[in-house]
């Protein structure tokens, strides 16, 4: 992986007159120019004999559909809305996609203007969603949560190779074999074979012998079958079992949904949450206070952005797929009312001459779309803030401001879930045997002093306490406490007042209908105490005058209100998300947290990588972060 980020390839386009494109690189079209909707049934919908099989799921079932080569999105768009019309309510659909050469948001609208009226929904969910042409994974949900589209810009075997996932079936796509040789490589086909579930099924276009045979010395049997128009033959496979040792289960065996306990109310478990109920959990939520968000989440003002750092770190790689997760999650699915966001932009200044130097390198070093970020001057600055700034800075023209209370008040009423106030987690052990035939033991817990088992049990707490089980007891990631303060200030009435949020070393959030400022926050690492200090908020008027570059006392009765609370961070500052037992036999207790001061934009990634390591479906996250997130990664989970 490179060390610096590089914007996959735009795709060199020609476009016939009835307005089919066509690859210059590699002379073949995307779609058939008779009719690409009817090929892609024929070949890859009945190919894999998706009707009969989706007709047989149960709800809270899922499928998982891998395919090599989104293009124009066609095969996607017509298998969502087959899945919608044959699958039965409450059963999901995980769609992933590997493509090296992303159109961009206007070709794919142009491609797909053929079929507006086929599937009008889910073309305008598709191109709202739409992802930059940032290099990796990129999640999408469509059809109120019922479908995961996973997008992986970047070559195939890279991906395949990067995600950790088992498909039902295959849509082997992509140009013909003798024009894109790189597709069709005798080491994928192993790899394709490795990341299906016994029985899947694939069907490709091309019925070439050096596939059929590549694919045959893989394990798959396959047969060649009638094409779709002008093709004689197209080619269809199945997993063989013979050689299967993988226990993974298929579409048929899955167990379905189970009731879920998350304990702690914060943004972590109220997305967290929110994810659960939309994939068909049953949810209790729990919080030892009287209100929800009583920690570092319930701050009345967060801005949403983020600081990537010079080279395409780890840290920086999951930092930016959850921002632009974050936006497509606030903006297009929950569809937030305007008094709890906007995302009308925010800037990143340049506060210091070491921090422009930065700001220099990051954007020397890496390729990054305009909507992403982008550098502004001095001059550009002040004018989209409205403002006499001092310096220049970064551009996120999607960034903003948040009500992370609120948001977390939302995110409950959005969900429909058992909500309890005033209660803790007393007791916690799992059951000697599996509810039911098969699948992980349930925990016997004690809500209070109330007895109920849950499937599942979920940690969002910023540093849950060790917990007692059956042999032993699990200590939590080392979390450390980050104590800071925010503070609130009135600006009079003649002097000047930003219009976007601002941040440097802390942020600015205005707040126009009051004159009000939000200025934060202090960092103080290790200090547990919440009690308000004079101190903090002279500091944090240090920060708005930095940032302001206006030199003036702190005048008393500018202070409005003031709040303190703690974040956790964990010594490599990367968060935890995942199982806290490694144990097959301890499966279903699981922990997110350590979100430090980016909870906003980490939370729903975040939470929705959870669910879907809960449920065993493809992450959105690649196999090197989610190894990286993992909370027994310090050892010490078994005491």
């Amino acid at each position: 992986m490179s060390r610096h980020h590089k914007c996959p390839p735009a795709p060199a386009l020609e476009w016939a007159e009835d307005g089919t494109p066509a690859s210059l690189e590699f002379g073949d079209v995307y779609f058939s120019r008779e009719d690409g909707l009817a090929e892609s049934r024929h070949v890859f919908i009945d190919g894999n004999r998706l009707s009969e099989r989706w007709q047989a799921l149960l709800p809270g079932q899922e499928f998982t559909l891998a395919e090599s080569g989104f293009g124009t999105g066609l095969n996607f768009l017509a298998a969502a809305r087959h899945f919608l019309e044959n699958a039965a309510q409450g059963s999901f659909l995980h769609y992933l996609s590997f493509e090296c050469f992303p159109m961009s948001c206007d070709q794919i609208g142009k491609a797909l203007s053929h079929w507006k009226t086929h599937f009008p929904e889910l073309t305008e969910d598709l191109l709202i969603q739409y992802p930059l042409p940032v290099a990796g994974v990129h999640r999408l949900v469509l059809a109120s949560g019922r479908i995961q589209l996973t997008l992986y810009w970047g070559t195939f075997e890279e991906g395949i190779k990067a995600l950790h996932f088992r498909a039902n079936a295959w849509f082997l796509d992509g140009f013909a074999p003798a024009k894109n040789p790189d597709m069709w490589r005798e080491n994928l086909a192993p790899l394709i074979w490795q990341s299906s579930h016994p029985g899947a099924t694939l069907a490709t276009f091309t019925a070439a012998g050096a596939v059929r045979r590549t694919l045959q010395e893989a394990g798959w049997s396959v047969q060649r079958q009638p094409g779709y128009g002008r093709k004689r033959h197209m080619v269809t496979g199945t997993r063989s079992e013979a050689q299967d040792t993988d226990r993974s289960a298929s579409e048929s065996d899955r167990p379905l949904r189970g009731n879920c306990l998350v304990v702690g109310s914060g943004l972590a478990g109220c997305t967290t949450a929110f994810f659960l109920t939309q994939r068909g959990y049953k949810v209790t939520l729990i919080e030892s206070g009287d209100q929800i968000a009583a920690g570092a989440s319930g701050n009345p003002r967060g801005a949403l952005y983020i600081n990537p750092g010079i080279e395409w770190s780890p840290q920086t790689r999951l930092h930016v797929t959850a921002y632009l997760f974050a936006l497509r999650f606030y903006q297009n699915l929950l569809k937030l009312p305007e008094d709890l966001a906007c995302f009308d932009g925010l800037i990143n200044l340049a506060h210091t001459e070491r921090e422009a130097a930065r700001h220099q390198r990051l954007l020397t070093a890496n390729e990054f779309p305009a909507p992403l970020l982008q550098a502004l001057s001095v001059t550009e600055c002040q004018a989209l803030a409205g403002f006499p700034l001092a310096s220049g800075g970064l551009l996120f023209p999607q960034g903003g401001w948040m009500a992370p209370s609120r948001l977390c008040g939302f995110l409950c009423d959005q969900a429909g879930l058992d909500l309890r106030l005033n209660t803790s987690l007393r007791a916690i052990q799992q059951a000697s045997t599996p509810n039911g035939r098969s699948g992980p033991r349930p925990w016997h817990t004690r809500l209070n002093d109330r007895d109920e088992v849950f499937d599942q049990v979920v940690y969002c707490t910023g540093k849950p306490a060790p917990l007692p089980g059956p042999e032993d007891t699990v200590t939590p990631p080392p979390a450390k406490a980050i104590r800071g303060q925010i503070s609130c200030y009135r600006i009079p009435e003649q002097a000047a007042f930003p219009k976007l949020p601002l941040c440097g070393d802390g942020y600015v959030i205005p707040q126009p209908e009051s004159r009000s400022l939000w200025v934060g926050a202090s960092f103080q690492p290790g200090d547990a105490d919440t009690e308000l200090r004079p101190s903090c908020d002279e500091e944090n008027w240090l920060r708005w005058q930095q940032i302001s570059g206006q030199d003036q006392s702190l005048d008393r009765q500018a202070l409005q209100q003031s709040r303190a609370s703690l974040r956790y961070a964990l010594p490599d500052y990367m968060p935890a998300c995942g199982s806290l037992h490694g144990q097959e036999q301890f499966r279903g207790l699981w922990y997110l947290g350590a979100l430090g001061s980016k909870g906003l934009t980490l939370a729903p990634l975040l939470a929705s990588t959870l669910v879907d390591l809960i449920s065993g479906t493809p992450a959105p996250l690649d196999r090197d972060l989610l190894s990286r997130l993992d909370p027994t990664r310090f050892g010490g989970q078994r005491t």
